[in-house]
């Protein structure tokens, strides 16, 4: 769609300013989209499997396999501390010690959270998935699922490497 903006007489006419504003926030808003679609901090390395894990530790990793979208990014809590900030296509690693783990993601509703009691020498993958959108707003509604390792081992390859979370 093509506006004129010059009047016959060789000014802006008073409608025409209209039309200006209106191109300049339509390419506006196409850019800022552009840019949340193809704009992720996920930027590590690709997936590399953590070995030699020892048999006193057990590893969870945390993915986010959307690839299109908007660029959301969560923080990851472990037992209510900040772990990660986890961008879309992108996974961290953590090792830490069996037992009882709450994983929840900083905003979301308490009844989100997920408890695990992990294993010496297991690996868990947990991923935040899509599950639902607004039908009339742009609000996306993600679960935190723990995911069987056959499926989650084919969905993180690719995926790149998160930083700690310093100051998430």
């Amino acid at each position: 769609m093509t506006h004129e903006v010059f009047s016959a007489g060789g000014g802006l006419g008073k409608n025409d300013l209209g039309a200006v504003c209106w191109s300049c926030m339509q390419t506006l808003a196409g850019l800022v989209a552009f840019i949340n679609i193809g704009c992720s901090q996920a930027v590590g390395p690709s997936f590399q499997p953590v070995e030699n894990l020892g048999p006193e530790r057990s590893l969870v990793y945390f993915y986010f396999p959307i690839q299109i979208g908007w660029d959301d990014s969560h923080t990851i809590l472990v037992n209510q501390k900040p772990l990660t900030r986890l961008d879309r296509e992108g996974y961290y690693p953590f090792v830490t010690r069996p037992g009882q783990i709450k994983l929840s993601v900083e905003g979301w509703p308490e009844e989100d959270s997920l408890e695990v009691d992990l294993e010496a020498g297991r690996t868990y993958f947990v991923r935040i998935s899509l599950v639902g959108r607004g039908v009339f707003t742009h609000t996306r509604y993600y679960q935190l699922e723990l995911i069987p390792t056959d499926i989650a081992t084919q969905e993180i390859k690719g995926l790149r490497l998160m930083k700690p979370c310093l100051a998430c």
